[in-house]
């Protein structure tokens, strides 16, 4: 029976760099309270799409731009800047009113998942590569979706990352490749990357992890690109249109993994630039974990930082790619020229590394343990962790507790 907690009307809300979407979330549990983590929530009827319009002439601003205003506190965007701000948070509020509305509700509770660099209390977008920043992101969201009649159940307490919401989408989700995990690495990929670690039974964002791993975005790959880019399927497209002469957005015929399949070798080498990143990527996170980490103590460390300890010999059981790319990575017909690539050069470069432990966790003889990597197709991943984020941070902060309906008599 789907069931909606204490009757309210839940909405994940997954934002993207080029469009927003919304999904009705429901619960499949009555028999175990939501605070065990071991819960299900599930999508329910109603989702909206809306692409967000574009401000003639935006352009995102220069990272080394954004995180210098970031670290002095003076994200106050303006100009075109602020007109694409403000078109993202009408598309917003469009598909959240859009699911409401087909419901027949005018009252909801939310749970929204947007990628960048938060601010300090997580109600805005301080730092964006793809796309405006938004320092007021939920103060803006909420008076417009109050203009437009739809009433909040309680504020939204934070802003969760892509990552972060993917995972615990993962984990919460009946069907969710992360539910029973104690140790994985979750990596999604479409228009940029989405990136967290399930340690210990504890979700972290890689916000939390600074000191310890870089984002993928950060990292760079042979002849000096940004792993990034040749790894989300948005710079797949992109690297094969200009390899190819054709001009984006590219029809889907013409995806790479498509033209890869008809013998089209620029696209061939698309893919295999993008297996050996996917391949780096992974070997990074596994090493890393095997160091182990205590988040830092300095000032400039947040407190989800400095709570964060992971111990030497750190091992993953599993590691999901989802998304865009986890469709790819799943694809029976890609096996031959993208997940197979992947774990082979994944094993070589586990061998590489010439570390016994790394060979006996990860490998059967010099081949990928099989099952290590998984491709997952829960799209909406995304908009079910935000939702099960928002709820938790309600289950610790609210007086009294929040109960879920099947916790009463």
């Amino acid at each position: 029976m789907l069931e909606h907690p204490g009757d309210e009307f839940l909405i994940g809300v997954d934002g993207g760099a080029t469009e927003v979407k919304a999904h009705e979330i429901v619960s499949l549990s009555r028999d175990i309270a939501f605070r065990s983590g071991t819960s299900m929530l599930a999508l329910g009827h109603g989702s909206a799409s809306v692409l967000y319009d574009r401000a003639r002439g935006f352009r995102p601003v220069a990272m080394p731009i954004q995180l210098l205003a970031l670290e002095k506190g003076t994200v106050r965007p303006s100009g075109l800047e602020g007109a694409q701000a403000r078109l993202w948070l009408e598309a917003s509020a469009r598909a959240i009113a859009s699911v409401a509305e087909h419901a027949g509700r005018t009252r909801v509770r939310l749970g929204i998942c947007m990628p960048g660099l938060k601010t300090a209390d997580g109600r805005g977008i301080a730092v964006m590569r793809r796309g405006p920043r938004i320092p007021d992101y939920l103060d803006r969201l909420e008076r417009l979706l109050a203009e437009g009649g739809l009433a909040l159940e309680r504020p939204v307490a934070r802003l969760s990352s892509d990552g972060e919401a993917c995972a615990h989408g993962e984990r919460i989700d009946a069907q969710g490749l992360l539910r029973g995990i104690s140790c994985a690495y979750y990596l999604g990929g479409g228009t940029g990357l989405a990136e967290a670690l399930l340690i210990e039974g504890g979700i972290h964002g890689f916000d939390a992890l600074s000191g310890f791993v870089r984002k993928a975005w950060q990292m760079e790959a042979t002849g000096g690109r940004i792993v990034e880019d040749l790894l989300s399927p948005r710079g797949m497209n992109s690297a094969y249109a200009a390899a190819s002469g054709k001009r984006l957005p590219l029809a889907r015929p013409d995806h790479p993994e498509q033209r890869a399949l008809m013998g089209d070798e620029k696209a061939a080498v698309v893919l295999r630039d993008a297996a050996e990143a996917l391949a780096s990527v992974v070997l990074d996170r596994m090493t890393a974990l095997r160091r182990g980490f205590q988040g830092g103590a300095g000032a400039g460390s947040s407190a989800a930082n400095r709570s964060v300890r992971i111990t030497p010999n750190t091992f993953l059981e599993r590691i999901v790619i989802g998304q865009r790319l986890g469709s790819l990575f799943a694809a029976d017909e890609l096996r031959p020229i993208f997940r197979g690539p992947v774990e082979e050069v994944l094993a070589r470069k586990i061998v590489a590394t010439g570390d016994g432990a790394l060979r006996k966790h990860y490998l059967e003889g010099s081949s990928l343990r099989p099952d290590l990597l998984v491709g997952s197709r829960l799209r909406a991943a995304p908009a079910i962790g935000a939702v099960a984020m928002e709820l938790e941070i309600a289950a610790r902060t609210e007086e009294p507790p929040v109960e879920a309906p099947w916790d009463r008599p």
